[in-house]
């Protein structure tokens, strides 16, 4: 089997990257510090890459794959600082890779063989992952697995090696796939970071006559929002939405922007090292009704099946390339890292539909996750956060104007009480609607009836 290292190498005259409009670098740039970076590692280690998303980052995660070596990057995004911190403590990582603006830093933390690298078989990474439960999680991601979606994922993409992929990078896993993918198939890969307004964004991808975007569909609407009259693409051959629901009209929306590409909707997720199936939904949109999208029918070493889960169908996945499994989130400061195996099933907690054809299509989440302003939100540890300091009982409840909170509180507290609960949530959070009700609304087991909540907001 060819490896991911072999790709990296052999590509040393394409461009890479574009930050903020500044000009590309060539990959000969990144492999030269990915070479001598990678000299300082092994397969025995497990690497911690720290600091900011950067094009350093991309070079050191580079240099990890050219050494074989497994990372885990700890980026203080969202949530996810709780369950990092543990990994680290619990998996002992052998080498610290630093990156900041002033360059890369290489540490050896100790010389020994990582903790569990007698009792696992060869990691790629250790992704993060709210995953099927909706507190953050680490995922640990095989080789195997990996690479074996990396060679289906470029056929899928249509990717080669003139392909010029676009990528809003940051810190998820998806950016982090779109840029294994483009090292694979040995693409100019050109990441928009730090690039927070949708108009240079859309036009950066014009500009760098980008051929292949992937992201969430969100940003679709913010480029509609943003570009006005310029909102239209020539050079788009392949556009691939994944991460949410996609549909027919967010298609159409597309098909303005980019008139000339291929849509496709790609299903997958962290646990599976990527998408596990694709589908061309181009013409999706003929009959002008608004509808969801097939996911299409998997990839080649996948299986698709179904669980009842309380009157909805649950979507199951089986293969080989699945996650080896979790680290969960601690429960306190004396848990002790235990890894729960997945053994080749994921139960994904998508509520999905069969279509006549045979395909399915994801209706909602089955654990409440929802998208605000491109940010994925698990609700329900914020509300146990709030809870906890608060001691009161409440709810996020997401509408198509905003954010409601919605407090559990008879008492009729203070404008103040407000500003305290607006203090104890993310940032990403605020501003949100504060909104008071005597009695949440109950089902009979006593747990919070969400959808009869969601009418309480309507209400108002």
């Amino acid at each position: 089997m060819e490896t991911l290292a072999g790709q990296v190498i052999s590509r040393e005259h394409s461009t890479a990257t574009a930050i903020g409009g500044a000009h590309p670098m060539r990959w000969c740039d990144l492999i030269a510090q990915a070479r001598t970076i990678a000299r300082s590692v092994n397969s025995r280690d497990l690497v911690v890459i720290e600091g900011d998303i950067d094009t350093g980052t991309y070079v050191t995660i580079t240099a990890c794959v050219l050494a074989d070596t497994p990372f885990v990057m700890r980026h203080p995004r969202l949530d996810t600082l709780q369950i990092l911190n543990h990994v680290m403590e619990n998996l002992e990582p052998t080498v610290s890779i630093s990156v900041n603006s002033s360059g890369i830093s290489v540490s050896r933390v100790h010389d020994r063989e990582w903790r569990f690298g007698k009792r696992l078989p060869q990691l790629r990474y250790i992704g993060l992952t709210s995953g099927s439960s909706g507190p953050p999680r680490a995922v640990l991601l095989p080789v195997n697995g990996h690479d074996a979606f990396l060679r289906r994922g470029v056929e899928s993409l249509y990717l080669t090696e003139e392909a010029v992929f676009g990528d809003p990078a940051n810190a998820s896993d998806l950016s982090l796939t779109n840029f294994f993918l483009s090292l694979f198939a040995g693409s100019i890969w050109i990441p928009f970071l730090q690039v927070f307004e949708r108009v240079r964004a859309f036009q950066s991808l014009a500009r760098y006559k980008v051929t292949h975007w992937r992201s969430v569909s969100t940003w679709v609407s913010m480029f509609q929002k943003s570009a006005g009259q310029i909102a239209i693409n020539p050079t788009m051959q392949i556009v691939g939405f994944g991460g949410e629901i996609l549909t027919s009209r967010t298609v159409a929306d597309s098909r303005v922007l980019f008139p000339k590409a291929k849509i496709l909707n790609t299903y997958g997720s962290t646990e599976s090292n990527g998408f596990v199936s694709v589908e061309d939904v181009t013409a999706d949109n003929k009959s002008g009704i608004c509808k969801f999208c097939s996911i299409g029918v998997e990839l080649d070493g996948w299986q698709f099946s179904t669980k009842d889960a309380y009157g909805s169908l649950e979507l199951v996945i089986t293969s080989p390339h699945i996650a080896h499994g979790y680290i969960d989130s601690p429960l306190s400061a004396k848990s002790v890292g235990v890894i729960k195996h997945l053994n080749g099933r994921l139960q994904t907690r998508d509520a999905v539909e069969l279509q006549p054809d045979g395909k399915y299509v994801v209706v909602g989440r089955l654990d409440r996750r929802f998208n605000h302003r491109g940010v994925l939100i698990s609700p329900e540890p914020i509300e146990k956060r709030i809870g906890s300091i608060l001691g009161i009982d409440c709810c996020l409840i997401p509408t198509a104007r905003d954010l409601v909170l919605l407090i559990e509180d008879s008492a009729g507290r203070s404008i103040e009480h407000d500003r305290f609960v607006l203090e104890a949530l993310p940032s990403y959070l605020v501003p949100m609607r504060i909104s008071r009700v005597d009695k949440l609304p109950r089902l009979p087991s006593l747990k919070i009836d969400y959808r009869a909540a969601l009418e309480l907001t309507f209400g108002e």
